[in-house]
C-alpha cells in the first residue's frame, strides 16, 4: 500500500517547514522535500498550499510559491541565487547580476561570445577546455 511506505519513509525525515518530525502524522512530497499538511505554505505570501495546487519551485532549490506569487515574483540570480534588480542578464531562461554574468572556468566577465552547458556559462574559448 502507497500510504503505508510513505508513512515509513516519513519516520526518518524532517518537515521542510517547521524541520520537527513527522511521527505518524501525513505528510505532502513536493519540490524534493516533505511537509506536514499544515507548513506547507507559499514562501512568499504564507497561503497554505495542497497537494492539487498549482505551485512552483522558486529558486531552484525546492521553495515553494503560489501561483500568484509566482506571477510577481522577482528573478533570482543564477550563480548567487539573490533577487536580481536593476540592470541584469538573461539567457538559457536563468538571470543573473551583470556581476554574477562570468565564466565559470575562468572567472572572468562574460561578452557576447560565450557558451551554456548543465546551467554553467563559459567563454567560447574556455568552453573547449572543460
Amino acid at each position: 500500500c502507497q500510504s503505508t511506505s510513505m508513512a515509513a519513509e516519513l519516520q526518518n525525515k524532517s518537515c521542510a517547514g517547521c524541520f520537527r518530525s513527522f511521527g505518524d502524522q501525513a505528510g505532502i512530497g513536493a519540490l524534493g522535500k516533505y511537509y506536514h499538511k499544515e507548513c506547507f505554505k507559499c514562501s512568499k505570501c504564507g497561503d497554505r498550499l495542497f497537494s492539487f495546487s498549482k505551485f512552483f519551485d522558486a529558486d531552484g532549490r525546492g521553495t515553494p510559491v503560489c501561483i500568484s506569487c509566482n506571477k510577481n515574483q522577482v528573478p533570482a540570480c543564477a550563480k548567487c541565487r539573490k533577487e536580481v534588480s536593476g540592470s541584469y542578464v538573461t539567457s538559457g531562461g536563468n538571470s543573473f547580476h551583470e556581476a554574477c554574468f562570468k565564466c565559470d572556468h575562468c572567472h572572468l566577465a562574460l561578452d557576447t561570445n560565450f557558451m551554456q552547458e548543465a546551467g554553467k556559462v563559459y567563454h567560447t574559448s574556455c568552453y573547449a577546455k572543460v
